[in-house]
């Protein structure tokens, strides 16, 4: 769930080295805060070894028993720290690493519980979350900025006997304290932190500063012919009375949602022009005069990222990325853009001339940005008769997730039972689900689904991790899936929209990676260190899943008739998913080319993006055009030098995809079968243990292709 919920991934665990720490070597005394009296048995929160017991569980119990976690673990940890260094006898891999798993395990547990709530209930559920927050994560860091267990664990990596998993954790470990400067001294180590905590401001100024050029512009559309296009719950969520939405007026601002309803369906060009303006010149140099520009900073956040980069001993912000990346490497992305690049480009320039004459049949003459979405949305329409109303008839809730997790368990030899009502939950909505090995019938996970929206739960979709995976302490994993699917009023049953459907099959791919694991070691397992460009593959491909013609069928039932989706309805389907789909993936691969010249070239950032969309888009940059300006996913939130990653997962996606479809393709239940037991068996099962390019190459038996995601697109 994009803006609520970021995976576990790896990244830099960077945190505020500024800060004063316990240290028993350095000679002064840090003054620890006080203990709650808490304990397991009089706070629900703190019990890892069952299923929450939410009824028990309040913002207060949140806060003593968090915070108890913490501050335990903190302890525990230097303890343990000191052992090993006054240990006499040789270290093991057990002696160094069990401990933590047993002292980390409880703390991250109720932190996750906490980080549910929060999510799910809002109100004083978040304020408790947000104030044990920032504690929980300083303990948690406290391993990848202790010097002394960093050299101990840098011993280890010499142990023999060591297996694969093992072998891992070791690397992130140490590859994590380098990322920290935990090997920098003196003056390079002072300069380190100095530089971090300027980064860490102009993060938050850019961020700052687009929410607020966001939030302050509106714009109210009085005529109705302007809606008219609109389908109806679009314009209803635009409308200043929900009650009456077709009297107006309809307020659009520059989130998102609003944004791509203007672009796509308003007839009116002016009305278009001013809210695809208002929105790519956010925190540009036009909003110089309010304090809101960003255009300077950018320049503060890469050189920040350069000196970071230096003294950690890489070339640059890029390389240094890389270091925990499957691609490996710049040279590697940048072949993998220029391959998608050089086949996309003229296929890119036909499929706009058809957009022009389509637009000149309007009396558009000259084709602006503010006119491709609009008339990409009206070619659609004449190509591919869909009503968005009549597929939903297709898709009640209650058929549809059955025969979801029926195909999910013919694929992975599992069953997903419902067992509602046999543990506690958060909310009178909430089901509970238990994953079955089939031919073992033990259990092997479980899972809670909130499926609808309500007040106080954020909107989106996750599926996030309860409770990890962990076979030193005998721990099934379970794990949260949130929607926010609308509940039905004048029927009795839901009718999913197909991004509804869509949503759902994403998520619970993330959530079978969560749960189906076997990973040896517990910070390794599900998709905890899997890297940043490939832990998205197996969502994509359960969407790429979706969108073929048996899944479709399969899926559907009509809720009157029971009949399936009509052919031609399948294929209209397919065909509005993929039109386009080449413009789609030339703007990821310019962002993604224009992210990593950002952190790897010198020039101006406006003068890199001229550049760039000329060579990558199928029409003139405009001069109005400032979309760095309030690209926070680039400059201040975490996809600096990773950008590329959304491209890297979906070309992941598109080769796994091509097994399943070899042959006779899903419907042979033995293919599917073979093919979705080896990807239980290696995607889904190994987790953040092994490097993921190896582990495809278990399943696949070769690296990744870029030519199945290019032929997917040149064919559609």
């Amino acid at each position: 769930m994009a803006g609520v919920a970021h995976r576990l991934v790896r990244r830099p665990n960077w945190i505020n080295l500024t800060q004063q720490r316990r240290c028993n070597s350095a000679g002064y005394y840090v003054l620890l805060p006080e203990v709650p009296p808490d304990t397991a048995s009089d706070n629900a929160v703190m019990r890892h070894e069952e299923h929450p017991q939410f009824r028990q569980i309040n913002p207060d119990k949140i806060i003593t028993g968090c915070s108890k976690l913490a501050i335990q673990y903190d302890v525990q940890l230097g303890q343990h720290i000191e052992s090993l260094k006054n240990s006499e006898s040789a270290l093991s891999f057990e002696a160094i690493f069990h401990p933590i798993e047993k002292m980390y395990h409880p703390m991250n547990t109720a932190w996750r519980t906490a980080k549910n709530l929060n999510y799910t209930c809002g109100g004083p559920y978040r304020t408790a979350f947000q104030r044990i927050h920032p504690q929980v994560e300083r303990a948690k860091n406290e391993r990848w900025i202790s010097e002394d267990l960093f050299k101990i664990v840098k011993n280890a990596k010499n142990l023999p006997n060591l297996t694969e998993a093992q072998r891992s954790l070791i690397d992130m470990y140490l590859m994590e304290g380098k990322l920290n400067g935990i090997e920098l001294t003196g003056v390079d180590k002072r300069s380190f932190i100095e530089t971090l905590g300027k980064l860490v401001d102009s993060k938050n100024h850019f961020r700052n500063r687009v929410m607020l050029s966001t939030n302050i512009f509106s714009h109210l559309i009085h005529d109705f012919n302007d809606v008219t296009e609109m389908p109806q719950h679009v314009a209803a969520n635009l409308a200043q009375d929900r009650l009456r939405p077709q009297h107006g007026p309809w307020r659009v601002t520059l989130q998102q949602h609003s944004v791509d309803a203007v672009l796509k369906y308003c007839p009116n060009r002016t009305t278009r022009w001013n809210i695809w303006y208002a929105y790519n010149n956010r925190a540009s140099i036009s909003q110089d005069d309010q304090n809101l520009s960003n255009h300077n900073i950018i320049k503060d956040l890469r050189q920040s990222r350069l000196d970071l980069s230096n003294l950690l001993g890489f070339e640059n912000f890029a390389h240094m990325s890389m270091q925990t990346k499957m691609a490996g490497n710049v040279k590697n992305v940048l072949h993998m853009i220029e391959s998608f690049r050089t086949r996309l480009g003229p296929i890119l320039k036909k499929q706009i001339e058809d957009l022009k004459a389509l637009a000149a049949e309007d009396g558009v003459k000259d084709l602006k940005p503010w006119d491709v979405y609009y008339y990409r949305r009206k070619l659609a329409d004449q190509l591919f008769k869909v009503d968005d109303a009549i597929i939903a008839q297709y898709f009640p809730f209650e058929t549809v997730l059955d025969r979801i997790f029926e195909f999910i368990g013919k694929a992975f030899n599992i069953q997903i039972v419902e067992c509602t009502g046999k543990v506690d939950s958060w909310n009178s909505e909430v089901r509970y689900f238990k994953i079955i090995d089939c031919d073992t019938q033990n259990e092997l996970a479980s899972f809670y689904a909130d499926f609808w929206k309500r007040n106080n739960k954020i909107k989106g979709a996750w599926m996030e991790v309860g409770r990890e995976y962990s076979s030193l302490l005998n721990c099934k994993p379970y794990s949260y899936l949130n929607m926010s699917i609308n509940k039905p009023s004048s029927h009795p049953y839901a009718l999913l929209t197909l991004n509804d459907v869509q949503t759902l099959m994403f998520e619970l791919g993330h959530g079978l990676q969560q749960l189906l694991t076997t990973a040896e070691v517990s910070e390794l397992a599900g998709q905890r260190n899997i890297e940043w460009d490939a832990v998205q593959a197996i969502p994509l491909l359960f969407s790429k899943l979706l969108h073929t013609p048996y899944c479709l069928s399969q899926f559907s039932c009509h809720h009157t008739t029971k009949e399936r989706l009509p052919e031609e309805y399948i294929q209209a389907i397919i065909g509005r998913q993929n039109h386009f789909s080449s413009l789609d993936l030339m703007r990821q691969l310019y962002l993604s080319a224009f992210d990593l010249e950002m952190n790897i070239g010198n020039d101006h950032w406006y003068t890199t993006m001229k550049r760039l969309w000329n060579e990558f888009m199928p029409m003139p940059h405009h001069d109005d055009d400032n979309h760095p300006c309030w690209m926070t996913s680039i400059f201040s939130d975490f996809h600096s030098a990773a950008y590329y990653s959304f491209v890297w997962s979906d070309m992941m996606a598109a080769d796994l995809k091509s097994s399943f479809m070899e042959g006779e393709g899903l419907e042979n239940e033995q293919h599917l079968r073979n093919v979705g037991m080896r990807l239980r068996n290696t995607l889904l099962s190994m987790g953040g243990s092994i490097s993921a390019s190896e582990v495809f190459r278990r399943f696949q038996g070769r690296d990744p292709s870029h030519e199945h995601l290019l032929n997917d697109i040149i064919r559609d």
